[in-house]
C-alpha cells in the first residue's frame, strides 16, 4: 500500500476531528480518565509500534541488521522468540492482531488497498479500549482500510508520508503535547517494505550474511544491504518514540508492543507459510512486564488482543479467537498453545493455502489446482529483476 493513499485520507480525518475534539470529545475523555483514577483501575498507556515486512531480521534476534533501539527495548522487557503472525501478508496479518480473529473470520482475505476490508470495524481493538477509558490515536501506516476514518480512531496524526522519517516526529509531537492518559497510540512505519533506500558503506554490503533461502551473489548482497538501510530508518523512528515517552514521563506507565506483520520481502519468505514467511518479532516492555527475559512460548499475534484485555483487567469480547499469554508472562505456565495457525487467500493473486504449526512440526496445505507458488505473490518489481537474472545465469 502506498503512503500517499493513506495520507490523503488522514488529512480529511484530522480536519473533521478538529471540530469534534473542540465540542466535547476531550472533556469526555478527561471525565473517563478521572473516574478510572478514582476507581483505582490499572490503565497504563499502550503504544503499538509496528514495522512492515521485517520478520525477525532485526538485531534482537541475532541478525546482522543493527537496530539498537529495538535491542534496548528487548533488554528492558520481554522478547518472544517464537512469535508468529496469522498470515504472511500485510492486511490479513494486521487485521488478525487488531481484531483477535483469523482473516477468514474477520473478512480481510487480501490487501485493503485492493478492496478487502473487515466485516465489522467495531471489532477493532480501539473500540474495546474506548469502553475502558482509552483515547486512540493513529500515527502512520494502518493498512486495514482505504479510508482510515472508518476504523474508529479518536485522532489521526498528520504526516507527509508513512515513512518513519515523517511518522516518528508526528508521534513524538503528540507525546510532547502531554495528552491525557490513558491513550492507545498506534505508530505504523512503512519501513522495511520495498522499495528500499540506497545502501551506504554503513550497510556493509560485502560483509553481512544473507537470509537463509537467498543465494549469495553480488546482486543479492546489494539488495540485502538496502534492506539494512531501511532498517536503520526504522530504528531511528523507534528511537524518537522511545525518547519522547521518556522525556515526557510516560515510560514507566506505558506498555510498548513492538512487532511487524510478517517475513521480509524476499523469495520463499513473505507470502509463504514456511517459518520465514510468518515468524515475526514481538517485544513487550512496560509495567508488570518481566525485564531482560527471552520467552520461548509458541505465540500467535491473534493472542495479543486477549492478552491486553487480561493485562489491563477488562472483559474479553466474545468474538476473540486467540488466547491470552498473560499466564506465560506471569510464569504460571510455559505454553498456552499446542498449535498455531496461519493462512493465505489473496495477495497480488489468489493462492489459497493453510498451515498449522506445533513446537516440533508444521503442516502446509495448498488448495485448488496449483501445486507450485504463484510467482506474482513473491516476485515483484526489483525482486523479480534480481532473481530472474540469477536463474538465467544458472542456465547458461
Amino acid at each position: 500500500m502506498t503512503s500517499k493513499e493513506e495520507d490523503r485520507a488522514g488529512i480529511s480525518r484530522r480536519t473533521f476531528l478538529q471540530g469534534a475534539v473542540s465540542t466535547g470529545l476531550a472533556s469526555q475523555l478527561a471525565v473517563n480518565a478521572s473516574r478510572l483514577s478514582a476507581a483505582g483501575a490499572f490503565r497504563p498507556n499502550i503504544v503499538y509500534i509496528h514495522s512492515h515486512d521485517s520478520g525477525r531480521y532485526l538485531q534482537p534476534y541475532g541478525q546482522s541488521v543493527p537496530t539498537p533501539n529495538l535491542q534496548r527495548l528487548a533488554e528492558q522487557g520481554t522478547i518472544f522468540r517464537k512469535a508468529f503472525s496469522a498470515a504472511p501478508t500485510c492486511s490479513p496479518s494486521r487485521a488478525a492482531l487488531l481484531t483477535g480473529t483469523y482473516p477468514h473470520s474477520n473478512g480481510m482475505l487480501g490487501l485493503a488497498h485492493r478492496g478487502f476490508s473487515l466485516n465489522n470495524y467495531d471489532q477493532h481493538i480501539v473500540h474495546t479500549l474506548r469502553a475502558a477509558g482509552y483515547i486512540s490515536i493513529l500515527g502512520g501506516l494502518q493498512h486495514l482500510a482505504k479510508d482510515p476514518t472508518i476504523i474508529g480512531y479518536d485522532k489521526i496524526l498528520a504526516h507527509q508520508s508513512t515513512s518513519a522519517v515523517h511518522v516518528a516526529p508526528a508521534a513524538a509531537a503528540f507525546l510532547d503535547s502531554h495528552p491525557s492518559s490513558p491513550f492507545f497510540l498506534d505508530v505504523g512505519f512503512f519501513e522495511t517494505h520495498r522499495e528500499y533506500p540506497e545502501a551506504t558503506a554503513e550497510d556493509m554490503q560485502e560483509y553481512s550474511p544473507l537470509p537463509r533461502p537467498i543465494p549469495d551473489t553480488p546482486a543479492t548482497r546489494k539488495d540485502f544491504a538496502r534492506y539494512r538501510a531501511s532498517a536503520r530508518v526504522l530504528n531511528g523512528g523507534v528511537g524518537q518514540v522511545l525518547n519522547a515517552l521518556e522525556r515526557n514521563g510516560y515510560a514507566d506507565n506505558t506498555l510498548i508492543i513492538s512487532t511487524t506483520d510478517h517475513g521480509i520481502s524476499f523469495p520463499r519468505m513473505k507470502c509463504n507459510l514456511t517459518d520465514d514467511g510468518w515468524s515475526v518479532s514481538l517485544i513487550l516492555r512496560g509495567p508488570r512486564i518481566p525485564q531482560g527475559v527471552a520467552c520461548d512460548a509458541l505465540i500467535s499475534q491473534v493472542d495479543i488482543f486477549p492478552t491486553i484485555c487480561d493485562y489491563i483487567g477488562i472483559g474479553r469480547p466474545s468474538w476473540l479467537q486467540g488466547k491470552s499469554f498473560l499466564p506465560v508472562l506471569t510464569k504460571h505456565v510455559d505454553e498456552i498453545n499446542e498449535e498455531i495457525f496461519a493462512e493465505v487467500n489473496y495477495h497480488a493473486s489468489y493462492e489459497p493455502k493453510r498451515a498449522v504449526r506445533t513446537a516440533r512440526w508444521k503442516y502446509i496445505r495448498r488448495f485448488g489446482d496449483r501445486k507450485t507458488p504463484v510467482l506474482p505473490n513473491c516476485l515483484i518489481g526489483r525482486v523479480f529483476t534480481i532473481f530472474s537474472s540469477i536463474l538465467q545465469s544458472t542456465r547458461t
